[in-house]
């Protein structure tokens, strides 16, 4: 059965190996520098710590270093290694049930309707969501080893293996926190009658899976998921409003109601659902009233001691950590968060199915394989929509539009010279999306239209100064406004020169042929004191310029500073003496100062 199983998820995600690095796999694969050596350990076991996907969780990193050994950036090897990691899942998942239920069919169909299940997909196409799959299969690994300990005459390699393996999946991801409550609630359910009698069999195990808590605290200490926990504020990441956890969990009834349905219905799949937005609680009452009555039924199924409950127990417990109170503020919602809790629905239609084979065996076998194969037909759909970065990021702006996705869509599009198509969905993303103006702006910019590049970058400053980028837009402002100075200058609108030469001296305080360009246009106003002022930085600038001093010394004439007009003029023909317009200038104000003497 193992080999089916094993030989059927292969099968099913073939399709996706050649699907290319996207969103961001990019940061935590080609651009990560740590995953390029595999000794000294540390330097693998040692992620960045600017936000990626692998921030905070070296046993993640750890895997792509050995991947990037065997095969460097070639994407099939990571690809190959994700399916590798969702096969065990879906085979420790057989063995759970199995050991529970001593239903080899129940265990059997439960992990193949999960395994096909497209809901699931993301964590096999999306290579950065084996942050997910791989703390996964470390969560099913703690619970399958803990099962195995109540009933092996080794109980205690087992408990080791069940801490070891709880302890691994802390350094994939946070998610990882639950695992010793729901190993200590599956005891409560299906081993002991009393939660006294549990803690007097297996302290041991409790004990050991509450310290591997000290390692996640350890690695959320040094900060590196604070560009996605709430430890920011809105501004930083591109929100309008602060995302606080009231306006997060209203968000995330919306969402864990839409990922139920899509378990149901597992059409429109998408890779981004963007950042989290205000929402009130009469949006989100229809979706808490039905959640809340998934949780009065588990509740229910605890008090009258049904081991149905669990299954309910499990759902809301493994999805708790990201789509509960704990803002997530880079990531509203993700279909990769289902990847656990869905066990429980994958064993509900097990059981299903099994009360239906007592009445027949044939129909309740019959009901298997279609459903099995429609989701597998459709998992193998949801694969060829990873096949290039375009047509996955057109699927998200085509299903769930957001700025966000309109950016990235831009990005590739431009990557294949498809500018007209980029432009129109930047000009999308800025709705919604402060961060995209960067880009806007810049690409009006380059594309010459600079008019327009200003007020997106402007815009772009004011909302997001610290970003990254602020530095380039800062010259870009600087450069967009010295073209057009030049470009008002042309037609003598002396004034509008003025104004933009002035928007461009911030960034190009050592451009002396912007001070020029900005004294001309004083001088031409009638704004000499001005002029002279700028005609000096230039030639502060360019101390061994002729022209720099020629103009500061016809400024200071027209100033009717005679001396420094003499002064300057002397340093232009001194180092230019073939400047016939600077003799005139000397001369006018050798006579100037003559008249003055007498």
């Amino acid at each position: 059965m193992a080999v089916c199983i094993a030989v059927l998820g292969l099968a099913i995600y073939a399709n996706s190996i050649a699907g290319p690095f996207v969103f961001d796999d990019l940061a935590s694969i080609p651009d990560n520098p740590s995953i390029r050596s595999l000794w000294p350990l540390a330097q693998p076991l040692s992620p960045p710590n600017r936000g990626e996907a692998v921030s905070g969780r070296p046993l993640v990193n750890l895997s792509f270093a050995v991947n990037y050994a065997l095969g460097g950036v070639e994407v099939r090897g990571y690809h190959l290694a994700n399916i590798a990691v969702h096969v065990g899942c879906a085979l420790l998942i057989f063995g759970i049930v199995r050991l529970t239920l001593d239903d080899t069919g129940v265990a059997a169909a439960s992990a193949v309707i999960w395994m096909v299940h497209p809901l699931e997909s993301e964590a096999v196409d999306y290579i950065s969501a084996r942050t997910e799959s791989l703390m996964a299969l470390c969560y099913l690994g703690t619970v399958y080893a803990s099962v195995r300990s109540l009933r092996s005459p080794r109980a205690g390699r087992w408990i080791a293996l069940a801490v070891a393996s709880c302890a691994a999946g802390m350094a994939c991801k946070e998610s990882m926190v639950t695992a010793p409550l729901i190993v200590a609630a599956y005891d409560r359910t299906f081993a002991f009658r009393s939660w006294k009698e549990a803690l007097r069999r297996r302290w041991l195990l409790y004990g050991g899976l509450a310290a591997t808590w000290i390692v996640l605290a350890g690695l959320i200490m040094s900060g590196p998921r604070a560009h996605s926990a709430g430890f920011v504020t809105a501004s930083e990441v591109g929100l309008q409003t602060e995302t606080g956890v009231w306006p997060y969990l209203l968000n995330q009834t919306r969402l864990v109601v839409h990922y139920l349905w899509l378990w149901v219905w597992p059409r429109q799949l998408v890779l981004d659902y963007g950042l989290p937005h205000p929402m009130s609680f009469a949006d989100a009452a229809p979706y808490a009233i039905g959640l809340a009555f998934l949780g009065l039924i588990t509740l229910a199924g605890l008090v009258v001691r049904s081991q149905l409950a669990f299954l309910g127990v499990w759902f809301f417990v493994t999805l708790a950590p990201a789509s509960s109170v704990i803002p997530i503020v880079t990531e509203v919602g993700a279909e990769r968060r289902m990847y656990l809790p869905a066990i429980a629905l994958a064993i509900l239609i097990a059981l299903a199915g099994r009360q239906v084979s007592k009445r027949s065996t044939m129909a309740a076998v019959a009901l298997f394989v279609c459903l099995a194969s429609a989701l597998a037909a459709a998992t193998i759909a949801r694969n060829t929509e990873y096949r290039s970065a375009i047509s996955i990021w057109t699927t998200v702006v085509d299903r769930w539009p957001h700025g966000r996705a309109h950016q990235n869509l831009a990005a590739v599009l431009q990557a294949a010279g498809r500018q007209r198509e980029m432009m129109t969905h930047l000009q999308e993303a800025v709705r919604d999306f402060p961060e995209a103006r960067y880009d806007l702006g810049a690409q009006l910019y380059f594309t010459g239209d600079t008019e327009q590049a200003l007020p997106q970058l402007d815009q772009f400053l004011r909302e997001r100064p610290d970003h990254p980028k602020a530095r380039d837009a800062r010259n870009l402002i600087g450069k967009a406004h010295a073209k057009l100075g030049d470009a008002a200058m042309a037609r003598k609108d002396y004034a509008s020169a003025i104004e933009h030469y002035r928007g461009a001296v911030p960034t190009n305080q050592g451009a002396a042929g912007l001070w020029t360009s900005l004294g001309i246009a004083l001088a031409a106003s009638d704004r000499i004191d001005e002029a002279v002022e700028s005609f000096r930085q230039a030639a502060a600038i360019e101390p061994l310029s002729a022209r720099a001093h020629r103009n500061l010394a016809n400024a200071l004439l027209d100033a009717r500073d005679v001396d420094g007009a003499v002064q300057h003029a002397r340093e232009a023909l001194r180092l230019n003496p073939q400047d016939a317009v600077t003799r005139e200038i000397l001369r006018d104000a050798l006579d100037a100062s003559a008249k003055r003497r007498r």
